[in-house]
This record gives structure tokens, C-alpha cells and sequence, in this order.
């Protein structure tokens, strides 16, 4: 329960200590130089520590998870402590820096929810606002009065050399005395508690995700002395109104605030920016000020609530889906004035180049030939769509261009169509069938990106059957002419008939009168009018109680995940990103498991087969495998796939027909090229990036 670490130690190895569940209590010597990475890390019973100043680094997770560390006494000397220190102790309330810290890295404080009191040291010149991510108690910051670099005033901490408010906290007040110019972006980001901030007319700029994620942040009040508001800075924030300042020229800033109903546009306003109000589900109304020049891409993108949208003449440019996947939205006007865009039966269109901006549910594309091309997010989030047939006129779709149309079953494509995003910009649904000509550049790009696609130049029908299954009933899938009556027959004899519906269709064939060991032929036939002769197919199937049938396969790559069953084996290829050096998942599930006795899945590639051992995993019913088909070359692509096994009787079987999966090699949009080394001399470059939790992070 104790550990004395003696004078002499010189060396204390990284996580020496970790995962020590019945720890109390630490006395450190004064050998040790360091304290290493996870040296501590996850002892759920250690209450107390106290570092001595021969301690000058503390290292990335040391004390991370210490779930009852309640005190911590750091002696001057301590100069660093690194990434998520301390992150996740519960319990500790109060941290004092010693005069001597420098360096405070990012998360080290992460998740301490009962942390109530920080106060900086005289010598302290870095930190992040990340060091605090997740301190919902966070309520008295304070700062030495010798720091050069900080200082704190109403609970916040303020860096000297700009006048900015760097750290914010639930019980932060921003000085109105004059001596705070700015808020910094990230400064309050998630902080828990916060119902309330005034802003002063000193400040004149407020960063990106300055109070981004403060959920319960309710009232916002803006100053007359900012000109613009910056992305996100008031994201996903409680407010329910907000006065923007009349002074403001460019706005933005308050994505994902659910429950904002009312933010007025003043006059002064000429660009709305990217994001502005998106998902803003609750707000009511968006009127326009006769200024306004811009609106940018997906501004009010997800705005469930609003109901019109009226584009004043002085606008000039409109951004991608600034109006998309709003459900409420039934009217788009723009004012006859307007030189670059006007409405027509709910689409908003750009003049110049015929471009479907956005639309609204029950719209019509127009008919006379001015529709040249479908927007990035035009239709997206449409709801009411389940069949869309695009006007001659139209050559190009853009990325994500019905996203979200989750009713939608078909589309069809005239041969004019030159250009379709790419699939990793999806523009439409997985599930959907494309119809168009066969040799059109949309028949090829259904091939090559994996959807389903039928043809409208000729009768059309295809059937995927399983060859083997365990009852008198089979599970068919497949794609026809959409509207069409298909046909059904067992072994000469009517047995079914069903509608084509959209294109994609699928049934289960009663094997009436079919015993346990016969086979049965299955044929299949549509047919045209009177003078169209009809096409069809045929397949066996046999009927085995016994036999090992497969019945669902599922794969995972990377960050991808796909699901194949036999009651749709005709389903369009998943696509997949493939990431050589990633192993594959699969999780497989077939019928008379009891009487397997090993199961692999089989790639076959150029009549090559490789194979991956799966595991019986007995609580989920599935068997399980991870790893690669080659084992000696982590490159290999798959090729079709079967399920494939030896059963008790040591007789080698496959349950049922292969499966494919479309892998695509390099990602549309990443462009490979050699360049000529050009080295800068003297000059330090720093690379930041953002978290999916939109954390910023060098």
C-alpha cells in the first residue's frame, strides 16, 4: 500500500508503478532526475503525492487514471510536465504550480472533474487550453503577480502580450476595464457551467471556438467594437437568442446551437460565411439584409426549422448547400433583381452556369434546358424523394449532391452526363439504382464506384439464388427494369409473381413439394409490351437440412464496414478504401454451425485461393477471424470471397456462392507527384491539425 522510493534510486522505469490498484501512498527520493511516462498510471487507490524539487520533468500519463489522488505537492523544481499527467484524476480538487514550471502540455488535467482552483507560477511561459479539456468544476484561476507572460483578472488568465483572454472557467468574468482586447479562439471551449458571458467593447476580435461547446452557455452578450464573427466561436452553445452588433460585416459562429430560435441579420452584415447557422435545428426564420453579398457554403445546411428563404438582389455569390437538408423548407424566392441566381418551383439557380445551388422538398427541375448541372449538397436531406429522373439538359453532379435522401430508390441519368463526383464524395445513397444507358459515362461510374445500375434502353433482369439452402423456401435478390412484373417458376411450374418496383427487388420463393435432398430449377422472366420479346433467368438450387449455408458475412478494413446476406445477395458492391498494412475483420454467421468442424474465408484471385482461419465465438453464434490472406504480403487485395470449411466428417465444403466487395486503391482527390527539395534556411514551420472532438493540435 506504500512504496518509499530511496535517495539512492537513480532510474525509475516507465510505468514501474502502473496498474498498482492497492497504492496509497508515494514518497519520492531525491535521486530521481524524472518521474517517466506511466510510471503511476491507473493506481486507483493512490490518494496522495508529493514530487520534490530533484523532480524536474513528470512524464506523459504518469499519474493518469489516479482515480483518488486528492493532494499533489510539487516542490520548486519541477519545471515540465507532459501530456495527460494527470489526466483523469477524479478526486483532485486544487492544483498550485511552482514557481518554477514552465511547461504545462496538452490533456494534463483532462477529465479531472473535480478540479476546482489553478493557479500559475511566476515562471510559467506555455500552455494550452486543452490542458484543462473536460474540468467541468474549473471556477478560480489565478495567476503569480511576478509572470511576465500571464496574468489573471475575473477568473480568467490573460496573456500580457496581446491583452487576451487565453483560459476561460464557469466562474469567469472578461475585465471591462480596458485591459482585455481579445478572446482567444479555444479560450472557454467546453467548459461546463458557463450560463452567462458579457463581452466587453474593449475586445475586438474573438477566435475561432472561443466558446465553442460551452452546452450550457445560454446568454451572449456582444460588443459594438467587434466587426466579425469567426467560425464556431459560439458553436453548440444553449443560446436561444442572440443580438448580433450592428457593427458586424462578416458572420459566422454559431453552428450546431440546437436550440437558437432567433439570430437577426442587422444591416451591416455583407457575408454570411461558411457554417454560419448549420444545424441550427430550432431557428425560425433567416431574413436578409438588402447588403448582403455572400452566403457561404452549408450556412444554413440542417436548419430543420426554417420555413422560407428569400435572396435579396444585392447577393452575388452562394456557397454549396448554404440551404440544403433544411425539412421545413418549402419556399426559396430570390428578388427579381438579382443579376446571379433566381427560383424556379423550389430550386434556387445559379445563372451563369445553370447550377443547382439547393432545393426543397417538393420541388420540379426545370424543363428548358437552363438546368445544367446538380450542386455539391443541392437535394441533400430531402426527404420526400424516392424516385428522381434528371432533364436532358443536365451534364454534371456534384459531390453529395443527395445526401441524406433516405427514401430515395432510383435515379436516372440521361447520357449528357459527362461528370459524377467521385464516390468518396457520395452522391447518393448506397442503396440506390442508378438507370441510364448502357456504354453511358453513368453506367461506367456505377460500375467502377460499386452501385447497382439498369438499364432504360432495353428490358432488363438479373438474379442472384443461393445454390444451397436448408428449407423449402428460397431468398432471391436481384435488378430489373424498374416497374416491371417479374415471373417465378419452379421447375416448370408458375409459382410467383412480384413488381420490379424501383429497380432493386427481392423475394422469398416457396419450393413447394421439394424434399430434403432434391434440387430444384428456378427460372425468372419479365416481359415487354407486344412486340417486345422478354428476357430471363434461370439457376438451380438445392435443398440440404443439413449442409452448412452461409447466411451473413460481414467485413471491417481500417475505418469501413460491410454487411452481405443471403436474402440480398444481388446488393450492389460495398465499397472499400484499401489501406495495405490493415488487417481484416470478418464476422460470419452460418446455418448447422454444430457440425463444423474448421472455417476459413477464401479469397480467390486469378484462380489463386487464400485463406484466413476463423474462430467459433459460442455466445455471439458467429465465427470470427482478423488478420490478412497473406501473411508474407501485406498488399494483397482480395479477390472473391467464400466461406469455406471442413465439416465433422472431415468432407470439405462452401456455403454458398462468393462474395464480392469493390476495394478502391488510391482515394479520388489525393494527387501523388515529385517535387524539387527547396529548403528554407532559418525557418521553423509548424503543422496543426483538428481532432474529430475539434480539438486543434500542432
Amino acid at each position: 500500500t506504500e512504496a518509499d522510493l530511496p535517495d539512492s534510486l537513480t532510474t525509475l522505469g516507465s510505468g514501474a508503478y502502473a496498474e498498482c490498484a492497492s497504492l496509497r501512498r508515494v514518497t519520492i527520493g531525491k535521486g530521481l532526475p524524472d518521474i517517466e511516462s506511466y510510471s503511476f498510471l491507473n493506481c486507483a487507490s493512490l490518494e496522495e503525492v508529493s514530487v520534490p524539487g530533484n523532480i524536474k520533468m513528470i512524464g506523459a500519463s504518469a499519474f493518469e487514471g489516479c482515480v483518488k489522488l486528492r493532494n499533489i505537492t510539487l516542490e520548486e523544481g519541477v519545471q515540465t510536465i507532459r501530456t495527460s499527467a494527470f489526466n483523469d484524476c477524479a478526486a483532485l480538487e486544487e492544483f498550485l504550480c511552482p514557481d518554477s514550471l514552465t511547461s504545462l502540455s496538452n490533456y494534463v488535467f483532462m477529465g479531472c472533474s473535480s478540479l476546482r482552483r489553478v493557479r500559475f507560477g511566476k515562471d510559467l511561459e506555455t500552455f494550452r487550453r486543452e490542458t484543462f479539456t473536460n474540468c467541468a468544476a474549473l471556477e478560480i484561476l489565478e495567476c503569480s503577480t511576478a509572470n511576465p507572460y500571464f496574468r489573471a483578472a475575473g477568473n480568467c488568465v490573460i496573456w500580457t502580450t496581446d491583452a487576451s483572454v487565453v483560459l476561460g472557467c464557469k466562474g469567469s468574468i472578461i475585465p471591462a476595464d480596458g485591459s482585455v482586447k481579445a478572446v482567444s479562439p479555444n479560450a472557454f471551449q467546453g467548459t461546463r457551467g458557463l450560463t452567462k458571458i458579457d463581452i466587453p467593447n474593449t475586445v475586438k476580435s474573438i477566435g475561432r471556438f472561443a466558446f465553442s461547446e460551452c452546452s450550457d452557455l445560454e446568454e451572449i452578450t456582444l460588443p459594438d467594437s467587434i466587426t466579425e464573427i469567426v467560425y464556431a466561436s459560439f458553436g453548440a452553445t444553449a443560446v436561444k437568442q442572440i443580438d448580433i452588433p450592428v457593427t458586424v460585416k462578416s458572420l459566422s459562429g454559431f453552428n450546431d446551437c440546437k436550440k437558437l430560435e432567433a439570430a437577426p441579420i442587422p444591416d451591416g452584415v455583407e457575408e454570411i460565411v461558411d457554417y454560419a447557422f448549420t444545424y441550427c435545428v430550432s431557428l425560425k426564420e433567416a431574413r436578409f439584409p438588402q447588403g448582403l453579398k455572400t452566403v457561404g457554403d452549408r450556412a444554413y445546411y440542417g436548419c430543420d426549422s426554417l420555413t422560407e428563404i428569400h435572396i435579396p438582389a444585392g447577393v452575388a455569390s452562394i456557397g454549396p448547400g448554404a440551404f440544403s437538408h433544411c425539412a421545413a423548407l418549402r419556399q426559396l424566392t430570390v428578388d427579381g433583381g438579382n443579376q446571379a441566381y433566381y427560383a424556379e418551383n423550389g430550386c434556387l439557380i445559379e445563372r451563369e452556369s445553370g447550377t443547382l445551388v439547393s432545393a426543397v422538398n417538393g420541388f420540379a427541375f426545370p424543363t428548358d434546358g437552363s438546368l445544367k448541372a446538380i450542386g455539391s449538397y443541392a437535394c441533400a436531406g430531402l426527404s420526400s424523394l424516392t424516385e428522381v429522373t434528371l432533364p436532358e439538359s443536365v451534364t454534371a453532379i456534384g459531390g453529395w449532391a443527395f445526401k441524406d435522401c433516405e427514401n430515395l430508390r432510383l435515379i436516372t441519368i440521361p447520357p449528357e452526363v459527362t461528370s459524377i463526383a467521385s464516390s468518396w464524395q457520395a452522391p447518393f445513397p448506397g442503396s440506390i439504382v442508378i438507370c441510364g444507358r448502357i456504354g453511358s459515362y453513368a453506367h461506367r461510374w456505377a460500375q467502377q464506384n460499386g452501385y447497382a445500375f439498369v438499364p432504360n434502353d432495353k428490358l432488363y433482369l438479373t438474379m442472384a439464388v443461393p445454390d444451397t439452402v436448408n428449407e423449402p423456401a428460397v431468398p432471391l435478390s436481384g435488378y430489373a427494369t424498374p416497374g416491371a412484373e417479374i415471373i417465378f417458376s419452379v421447375n416448370g411450374e408458375e409459382a410467383l409473381r412480384i413488381s420490379s418496383g424501383a429497380g432493386a427487388w427481392q423475394t422469398t420463393l416457396p419450393l413447394t413439394g421439394l424434399q430434403d435432398g432434391e434440387n430444384a430449377v428456378i427460372d425468372a422472366q419479365i416481359k415487354g409490351n407486344d412486340t417486345t420479346a422478354g428476357v430471363g433467368c434461370r439457376a438451380a438450387v438445392a435443398f440440404r437440412a443439413k449442409a452448412v449455408v452461409l447466411k451473413e458475412l460481414t467485413m471491417t478494413h481500417r475505418y469501413s464496414s460491410a454487411t452481405v446476406t443471403t436474402d440480398k445477395l444481388a446488393a450492389a458492391q460495398p465499397a472499400f478504401t484499401f489501406v495495405p498494412g490493415m488487417p481484416f475483420s470478418f464476422r460470419i454467421s452460418v446455418s448447422n454451425s454444430d457440425r463444423v468442424k474448421e472455417l476459413f474465408i477464401v479469397s480467390t484471385k486469378e484462380g489463386t485461393k487464400k485463406q484466413l482461419p476463423l474462430v467459433w465465438n459460442e455466445p455471439s453464434g458467429c465465427w470470427f477471424g482478423t488478420g490478412f490472406f497473406d501473411e508474407a504480403d501485406h498488399s494483397y487485395v482480395p479477390g472473391d470471397l467464400t466461406v469455406e470449411g471442413t465439416d465433422l466428417d472431415g468432407q470439405r465444403f462452401v456455403a454458398g456462392p462468393a462474395v464480392s466487395f469493390l476495394f478502391l486503391i488510391d482515394p479520388s482527390g489525393y494527387a501523388y507527384e515529385a517535387v524539387t527539395a527547396n529548403r528554407l534556411e532559418g525557418v521553423t514551420a509548424t503543422v496543426w491539425y483538428r481532432t474529430p472532438d475539434g480539438l486543434e493540435m500542432p
